[in-house]
């Protein structure tokens, strides 16, 4: 879901990760929410294409290497991000990431901005209210250590594309 811009808002295909020319081979997939204003190549897009990606959770890995799922305590949430238009193939998004709250501080060192769910649409319309709802993100969620490594591999490698482009993909 994405906010005003040329189009209005709309819900998009977007792809993950910026893969910028000049990066070689280094696809960006999260931006620092701290200095999202004060970064050239992420400025424009920040305030002019804010997105929101729904999510019903996400990952991260602590030191030993175990995988926990963090999820809403509502069940779907939205994580906040911008987008970056391409004159050919799908525009690509980045996710915004935070410090993080404590439950995910004990897991890892940083976490997705969480967009609560009555500030999704001032997230998308206003700058202003953008600045402060990622200054002041505090969300409530759920932490859940993953077991079965197999039932869920796939979240493990980057290199997956959505949607997937044949039932091979598929885990």
């Amino acid at each position: 879901m994405s906010g005003p811009d040329q189009q209005g808002m709309a819900l998009r295909l977007l792809k993950w990760g910026y893969n910028r020319h000049y990066q070689k081979k280094t696809l960006l997939i999260n931006a620092r929410s701290e200095t999202v204003l004060e970064k050239a190549v992420f400025r424009d897009d920040f305030l002019k294409r804010r997105c929101l990606i729904p999510a019903v959770g996400f990952y991260e890995w602590n030191a030993k290497k175990e995988k926990f799922r963090f999820s809403g305590a509502d069940g779907l949430m939205y994580l906040g991000g911008f987008f970056h238009g391409q004159e050919e193939g799908p525009d690509e998004f980045l996710i915004m990431t935070k410090p993080p709250v404590k439950l995910v501080a004990e897991v890892h060192d940083r976490m997705p901005v969480v967009i609560p769910t009555n500030q999704a649409r001032g997230f998308l319309e206003s700058t202003e209210t953008a600045i402060k709802i990622i200054s002041e993100n505090q969300v409530v969620l759920k932490r859940e250590l993953i077991q079965g490594e197999k039932q869920y591999s796939f979240v493990d490698l980057l290199a997956h594309d959505f949607p997937p482009q044949n039932d091979h993909d598929v885990v």
